[in-house]
């Protein structure tokens, strides 16, 4: 007999194959009093992984001591599962399928439907958690994880968690509407002051550009993103004298202010749909749990996010560059890599930049438009989605179409 009163001490027992992912997620959904990992014996060391995972997420959690079995034989796991429910006879069981061997998840099944015990299994592209075990019942469990949960179970913890909830400044707000303007505009500006040294020291410098960078720039100094700016000798309009604010400003205007565009833009409600995305950060450092557990961390494992969105427990990152020369690979196979780390197939990626794609028309440019062009056949065979600063203005929609309705059609 199981123990059935909503009192009783919860046990999850968790299936284990070759990845901990959809178990883990499961437990942190369910957060049981007791947690006991059943194992497939060819991948053993993943229950310490588990164990980890869960003692660092639910320090009081009772965590007992793993079972291997062997991955083909039903009737093993299954036993395994009888000598749980006996060593335990306090709580209420429940099973979780997910992420193990056909065979395992055969047998747990078995003695779910014996004992009349929740037996619950996440597909892999839904959000809820369907109990099998019932006849004829599918009772489902909402999956909502919190990005920090959501990374933990991926292998990452935050280098800053000061950096979640994502917050950005009131200046930077409206300077980020104003560039939003003008994207042409605002690129040809930015790439102006951030070149040439730039500090935030008092400069003195020949204006290049036009009225409508003019008028940008007294903008920027109105909501304090720069100060001092001054027009000597007004009549020719030759010279410029400012002063970037501070070094929060310069690290603004070199590229922060793009990620910062995508995160405000990405709080769209569309109709019908609510909040597009459930928790979102950008500019996050990510170091591998692996390295966390060293002695002061490795360097070499950490990851940089420069945006993230959950709708429903599926990620979409971007990967966010200001740079003239954006179409370099290396960026594409970083994002390739941490979206395989998040999700994998399941993980939206996206590749954002400000700037256009480039004509040739310098000499110096000439080979510019070829290498953009591979750069975006890479991203299609990659499955990453390219914006431009000739689309960079309809993010958002890019943003809902991408979160509920993926370009690789895997949801």
């Amino acid at each position: 007999m199981t123990t059935n009163s909503p009192a009783a001490p919860r046990l999850l027992i968790l299936l284990l194959g070759g990845r901990i992912q959809p178990a883990a997620m499961t437990a942190f959904q369910l957060q049981p009093d007791v947690a006991a990992c059943i194992v497939s014996q060819d991948t053993a060391t993943v229950a310490d992984n588990m164990t980890d995972l869960l003692r660092r997420r639910f320090p009081a959690m009772q965590i007992a001591a793993p079972q291997a079995v062997a991955a083909i034989a039903p009737d093993a796991t299954r036993q395994a599962v009888e000598s749980l429910l006996q060593q335990y006879p306090d709580c209420a069981p429940t099973i979780s399928l997910t992420g193990a061997p056909v065979p395992m998840t055969l047998g747990a099944y078995e003695a779910a439907r014996t004992h009349g015990i929740p037996a619950y299994y996440l597909p892999s592209n839904e959000s809820t958690l369907l109990d099998f075990a019932g006849e004829g019942k599918r009772e489902q469990v909402a999956l909502r994880l919190d990005l920090p949960d959501f990374l933990l179970v991926h292998g990452f913890q935050m280098v800053s968690p000061g950096r979640y909830p994502s917050k950005v400044p009131a200046r930077f707000k409206q300077a980020v509407t104003h560039f939003g303007r003008d994207f042409a505009v605002a690129t040809e500006l930015l790439k102006w002051l951030t070149g040439k040294g730039m500090t935030h020291g008092l400069r003195q410098r020949t204006w290049p550009l036009g009225e409508a960078h003019r008028a940008l720039l007294a903008q920027l100094a109105k909501v304090g993103v720069i100060q001092r700016l001054a027009w000597p000798h007004s009549g020719s309009g030759s010279n410029v004298e400012y002063q970037v604010s501070d070094a929060e400003c310069m690290k603004f205007l070199s590229g922060g202010w793009l990620e910062q565009y995508v995160y405000l833009a990405a709080h769209i409600k569309p109709p019908g749909v609510g909040a597009l995305f459930d928790h979102m950060a950008y500019g996050l450092e990510l170091q591998s749990n692996e390295a966390q557990k060293a002695a002061g961390g490795a360097k070499q494992a950490t990851r940089e996010i420069d945006f993230i969105g959950l709708r429903e427990n599926a990620p979409l990152i971007a990967s966010i560059k200001t740079v003239e020369r954006f179409w370099q690979k290396a960026y594409l196979d970083e994002l390739v890599a941490v979206g395989n780390l998040l999700g994998g197939s399941y993980c939206t990626k996206l590749f954002v930049t400000d700037q256009p794609m480039p004509k040739g028309i310098e000499r110096k440019e000439r080979d510019w438009p070829l290498a953009a062009q591979q750069f975006l056949a890479h991203a299609k065979d990659a499955r990453v989605v390219v914006v431009t600063g000739e689309t960079l203005g309809s993010i958002k929609k890019v943003l809902v179409r991408q979160a509920i309705k993926p370009t690789d059609a895997r949801k």
